[in-house]
């Protein structure tokens, strides 16, 4: 019991002299990495600006009211960025589905251009990629 309280100690006294450390190499990140943070913060409102356009697409709130009529609980509808804009593409690649504790289940895939946020369906069957207006007039989910 002794031993444990000394090493208890020991610890404690020891990590007090680490935090002077962190705080500073916390200082000269965010020195260094201040155009990267404002990059992030501005991609973040744009992924946000999409998610929210989706999940105000009327098929897209079907399968909300779908999902919550079943009342449940542990799942519904989420998205998830597949691909973000690189040097060689300018949209995002968005997949619609069903979130379950075990896995994520793709339902349907959007690309959502940079510019003007347009937003076209890509049917995985048969690979074509239509306006979301186009879809949107489609039956079923």
């Amino acid at each position: 019991m002794r031993n444990g309280l000394v090493l208890m100690l020991l610890f404690v006294v020891s990590g007090c002299g680490m935090e002077d450390k962190s705080i500073k190499r916390d200082k000269k990140l965010k020195l260094d990495s201040s155009v990267k943070t404002s990059i992030i913060i501005e991609d973040t409102a744009i992924e946000n600006k999409i998610m929210d356009s989706l999940f105000k697409l009327p098929k897209i709130q079907k399968l909300i009211r779908y999902y919550d009529s079943l009342n449940v609980k542990k799942s519904g509808v989420s998205m998830m960025i597949i691909k973000r804009p690189i040097s060689d593409t300018d949209y995002y690649v968005v997949q619609v589905g069903r979130d379950t504790k075990e896995r994520f289940i793709g339902m349907y895939n959007f690309f959502v251009y940079k510019k003007g946020f347009e937003i076209k369906y890509s049917d995985p069957q048969t690979g074509e990629v239509i306006p979301v207006a186009d879809w949107s007039k489609t039956k079923g989910l």
